[in-house]
């Protein structure tokens, strides 16, 4: 792993600094305060408020990062193979520690929130938030870290910030998920400098456990 470029950040392309310090720290509390409003928030369907808010942030990295020179995807079968099994391993893994009664229970609270839609308005939704929380985590403030921190602390950081993300969910298990899985996802941008990887597994691994079938349910 390692940071960007010196001479791109320079020129300012995908490697250079999207956000001076003040600006990272604004986009990283602005992440937060609205995930966890969303989670907060009684109004409507939890599903609904989520991928509304995952949206947002979406449109919000998106501005962000809109001068960057590089694509933020780059095809190659290593990247598509590594999102793949990494997502099954993952997914594996949540289905045996979902034989867990503590885990088993958080998994039907969060289950619960797709309840009433369709499995194809969760799989399109799945894939616009997956896209959002890409962006806006990976893409715009996880990049922002590894231009200032040693990629390790970067990543260690970012993860945990994802995880504060979600701490209003109302049950344990989703910041701790998000805390795992962010690690495994921000240390894939890290490595290949891109969102492919990372974008694969997530959005597999989002479709197995929302979508096909839920750890737990």
């Amino acid at each position: 792993m390692r940071k960007p470029s010196a001479g791109a950040a320079r020129k300012g392309e995908t490697s250079g600094r999207h956000l001076g310090r003040a600006g990272l720290r604004a986009l990283i509390a602005a992440g937060i305060v609205v995930m966890n409003g969303a989670l907060l928030l009684q109004a409507g369907d939890e599903w609904n408020r989520v991928v509304t808010a995952i949206a947002a942030l979406g449109l919000t990295g998106a501005f962000v990062v809109r001068k960057t020179a590089t694509p933020l995807f780059r095809a190659g079968a290593s990247r598509l193979l590594l999102g793949i099994v990494s997502a099954l391993l993952l997914y594996g893994a949540a289905r045996a520690l979902a034989l867990l009664p503590p885990v088993a229970a958080g998994c039907r609270y969060l289950i619960s929130w797709r309840d009433g839609h369709s499995a194809a308005f969760l799989a399109a939704t799945v894939l616009a938030a997956v896209v959002g929380e890409e962006i806006f985590w990976r893409a715009a403030v996880l990049h922002g870290l590894l231009e200032r921190l040693r990629p390790s602390a970067a990543i260690a950081l970012a993860s945990a910030l994802f995880a504060v993300a979600h701490v209003a969910a109302g049950v344990w298990l989703l910041p701790v998920a998000a805390l795992g899985m962010g690690f495994v996802w921000n240390a894939f941008y890290a490595a290949t400098g891109d969102l492919t990887a990372s974008f694969v597994s997530h959005l597999l691994w989002d479709l197995l456990v929302v979508v096909v079938a839920p750890p737990g349910g």
